[in-house]
């Protein structure tokens, strides 16, 4: 990745005033998160995770325009768009070790509140599997080839896949998870995407994973050197433009520290382009098939004024979030009410046609 070693200053346009900096989590945190929160936010304070500006991953571009200065933890996370591209990405960043000792020591803790076990984890991904499966089954054949997934966590997306396909293998660094998934017969390696290059899959899954990679464009060249010619990229990340269908047109609540770049389809199928992977199918969640055809392409993708496009469908999301908030507001003042009484959750019950506890 190109570290910029002298650069300008970047362009602010906050997306609003509350994209600023502020000194509570946006979202609700509980003891647990609220501690790593501090304990994260001490390390960046402190220096010992430290912060370097880096070009565009897409465009190798310069020049940006700074969107938000925190995440939905109100950690100081700066989110900029690339005037030249249109890629959205978090700049400065931490260097690859502090990210290292955030997932190791911080993240599960700081996301989840709470530790969740293989098994638990394994069935959740089965599920995340099959509505993978049945998105990407519509485009591809998947018979004949290996299937190998980086980041598998437990290797619930991969037993899923097993049924439709020949064989899979995994890697993950979370050695519990990869424990877990032997134990269910997977075939499993301790270790990132370098980790696959002796099994020489066909098809290779990222689902949640490439918006966490450090350094994309490496990542990229690894793969696509060990995919053979006309093998499938398999791609899940969270799509900027389907953010009013999953966070309630609330950009803030999208933002978290974790994810480094933030993808439209356009943006994804350029990057994928610049590293010889051509379109079989994208949509706007970002779920996208992509076919290894062996030689990098043009980067005239991206349309001019790509950034302009992304900042006014933002500005529009907030408009539309407090639509949906004012909505909201009768909803949230009649449950504040029936708690207020004690009877909210007697209600709740009977509306749901569920017996009272304590009858039974």
């Amino acid at each position: 990745m190109n570290l910029l070693q002298q650069r300008q200053p970047d362009e602010i346009q906050l997306i609003s005033s509350r994209f600023g900096p502020r000194s509570h989590s946006y979202i609700r945190l509980n003891k647990q998160q609220e501690l790593s929160r501090q304990q994260v936010l001490d390390k960046i304070t402190s220096g010992i995770y430290k912060l370097s500006h880096h070009a565009c991953q897409l465009c190798g571009g310069e020049d940006f325009v700074t969107i938000a200065e925190r995440d939905r933890y109100s950690l100081p996370v700066r989110t900029c768009v690339c005037r030249h591209c249109g890629l959205l990405m978090t700049n400065p960043l931490m260097r690859g070790l502090d990210y290292a000792d955030f997932y190791q020591n911080h993240y599960t803790s700081l996301y989840e509140g709470f530790q969740y076990s293989p098994a638990e984890f394994f069935e959740n991904q089965k599920s995340a599997g099959k509505c993978l499966h049945d998105i990407v089954g519509k485009y591809v054949n998947l018979k004949n080839l290996r299937v190998a997934e980086v980041g598998c966590a437990a290797g619930g997306i991969l037993s899923y896949f097993s049924s439709f396909c020949k064989d899979v293998v995994g890697c993950d660094y979370g050695t519990n998870f990869i424990d877990y998934g032997k134990t269910r017969g997977l075939k499993l390696h301790i270790g990132g995407v370098e980790t696959l290059r002796e099994e020489r899959p066909d098809a290779i899954i990222y689902s949640h994973v490439l918006e966490h990679i450090f350094d994309l464009n490496k990542e990229l060249e690894t793969i696509s050197e060990i995919l053979p010619v006309e093998g499938l990229l398999i791609i899940d990340v969270p799509g900027i433009f389907n953010i009013p269908n999953v966070y309630e047109s609330d950009f803030l609540k999208y933002l978290q520290n974790a994810h480094l770049v933030h993808f439209t389809a356009e943006t994804l199928v350029a990057l994928m382009a610049k590293h010889g992977f051509s379109k079989v199918y994208v949509d706007e969640r970002c779920t996208g098939v992509f076919r290894n055809i062996g030689e990098p392409q043009v980067l005239n993708l991206v349309e001019d004024g790509a950034h302009l496009k992304l900042l006014e469908f933002l500005r529009r999301s907030e408009n539309v979030r407090l639509l949906i908030k004012a909505k909201l507001l009768p909803r949230k003042l009649l449950v504040f009410v029936l708690k207020l009484f004690g009877i909210h959750k007697a209600l709740r019950r009977l509306y749901r046609g569920l017996p009272d506890p304590e009858k039974s």
